[in-house]
């Protein structure tokens, strides 16, 4: 533990959620959290059906900052104990009306947090596990949101006014980087909330948590500064010096979308982050999954392309037709 009494008085409880196919990144996460924050106490929660030789590998990340608690907990325990409420057919996943991405049963406990942590627990941070934390998370921790049972990252832009409750101008919030303040959560009745909205608005609903975050929430959502999410358009506007940029350096690498930075083909802004965090973990040396000989060769091609020809293939391949 820490030597500071009031820190170890005060850890930061974390909560991160993913499957067995997903542990490589959420080992990278996992990685770039301890190492950023070795002076903390944390105590990270893992809620996901992760093999045993899979808990072992993520001890071992765990051994990078010895101030830390790793605690497993699986779906099924977290699903069996809301089931008067909750029933997998009301969660649509990925194929399921207009839901997209690859969203799987996974993404619905960061709403479940009643069912995994102590009634006592009074805050918890979310975080999704295609992200890197590049510096500490204390100052997120201890920010003072209020009375709201929820802060987060606005979208700069959004196209979810089709849902009831959001009109044009209303902020709606990622829920990659959740904190929860859970006496608020749990007076308000958030997951009940939520979960309602969720079965009463299946077929309309796209980013089905966040969707249901920001319309059933709306006007109890707290909005933090871009730094503690910086994905997206923010991390594009980072990379090429855009006016809304993060205001300050990002503590928080989100890469959410379809362009991860474990595909070889694909190239986000800051990708080499999720590279050397890799490294610290025992998935170090992993081939990404798409290098194969003809994308080698594709790859090589669009670097060694002049982008003037680029250029003129765009036109020929796109021009109108008459």
């Amino acid at each position: 533990m820490s030597d500071d009494p009031e820190l170890n008085a005060n850890p930061i409880k974390i909560l991160l959620c993913a499957n067995n196919d997903y542990a490589q990144h959420l080992a990278v996460t996992l990685a770039s959290i301890v190492i950023n924050n070795a002076n903390d106490h944390l105590e990270i929660t893992i809620a996901g059906n992760i093999k045993e030789a899979t808990q072992r590998k993520l001890h071992e990340v765990l051994s990078l900052n010895r101030k830390s608690s790793l605690t497993f907990i699986t779906l099924d325990t977290i699903h069996e104990a809301c089931l008067d409420h909750l029933s997998a057919h009301d969660l649509p996943t990925q194929g399921d009306y207009n839901i997209k991405g690859s969203y799987s049963i996974d993404v619905y406990t960061r709403l479940l947090l009643d069912h995994i942590f102590s009634p006592e627990t009074e805050r918890v941070l979310y975080l999704d596990s295609d992200l890197v934390v590049d510096g500490s998370l204390r100052p997120l921790w201890d920010t003072d949101i209020l009375d709201y049972p929820v802060a987060g990252v606005p979208v700069p832009y959004y196209d979810r006014t089709h849902l009831p409750n959001l009109t044009p101008g209303d902020r709606y919030v990622n829920s990659g980087v959740l904190l929860f303040n859970l006496p608020a959560w749990r007076s308000l009745g958030c997951e009940i909330k939520c979960i309602s909205f969720i079965k009463n608005n299946q077929a309309i609903l796209r980013d089905p948590d966040q969707d249901a975050l920001n319309a059933a929430l709306k006007g109890h959502i707290f909005f933090l500064s871009a730094k503690w999410n910086a994905f997206g358009a923010y991390l594009k506007a980072l990379d090429n010096e855009k006016p809304n940029a993060p205001s300050e350096p990002p503590v928080v690498y989100h890469f959410n979308g379809a362009n991860k930075p474990w595909l070889y083909l694909s190239d986000p802004p800051m990708k080499h982050l999720y590279s050397y965090y890799l490294q610290r973990t025992p998935w170090r040396g992993s081939t990404p999954p798409d290098k194969t000989p003809t994308n080698i060769a594709w790859k090589w091609a669009r670097r060694l392309t002049p982008s003037v020809c680029k250029r003129a293939a765009r036109r020929l391949l796109f021009r109108p037709t008459l």
